[in-house]
């Protein structure tokens, strides 16, 4: 049974630990606030390699169980705390909710990246060029499980945008 830590108050010997040992730790930022924990040493982990996801904690924690909202409010929360605009990136937080998340629930044999051989559900978005937070613009592609979302099928399909022009992010 794969149980990630959800790693508060860590000291630099405990987080070493955590990145030597290959223990996942889940970031759920939005929960600590609600409930005022405390902030997970983010930067620090993702600084020793930490294998750092990124979760909701369930709706009693969080009013919700929008991962989009989280991703937004870790890549600010630390900027927020540290002073710092640079930390915690627009890479560092769509890593955490896709393969290096994966690697905190040592499911990246089979989940977190594009590959072939790999169950995926895809979304593409659109992001604003000028921000360096994780920002999340239109709609532009939607796949689940390897093949992309057939939208003439759908109720009410979505109103689909051309491709962005970056998409260099998608590894």
């Amino acid at each position: 049974t794969v149980r990630p830590s959800l790693a508060l108050y860590k000291t630099s010997a405990e987080i070493e630990r955590l990145a030597d040992r290959g223990i996942g730790v889940v970031h759920c930022p939005e929960s600590n606030m609600k409930l005022s924990s405390g902030t997970a040493p983010v930067p620090a982990m993702i600084a020793k390699g930490v294998r750092l996801g990124i979760g909701t904690d369930g709706a009693a924690s969080n009013n919700n169980l929008d991962l989009w909202q989280e991703i937004d409010t870790a890549a600010k929360l630390h900027k927020l705390i540290s002073g710092q605009p640079t930390i915690v990136t627009s890479h560092d937080v769509p890593e955490m909710a896709t393969i290096v998340g994966a690697r905190a629930l040592l499911l990246e044999a089979r989940v977190g990246s594009l590959e072939p051989g790999k169950l995926a559900d895809l979304i593409v978005v659109d992001r604003d060029p000028l921000a360096d937070i994780a920002a999340m613009g239109e709609l532009s592609v939607v796949g689940k499980d390897g093949r992309e979302v057939d939208f003439a099928r759908l109720p009410d399909p979505p109103v689909v945008t051309q491709y962005p022009r970056d998409a260099d992010f998608i590894r």
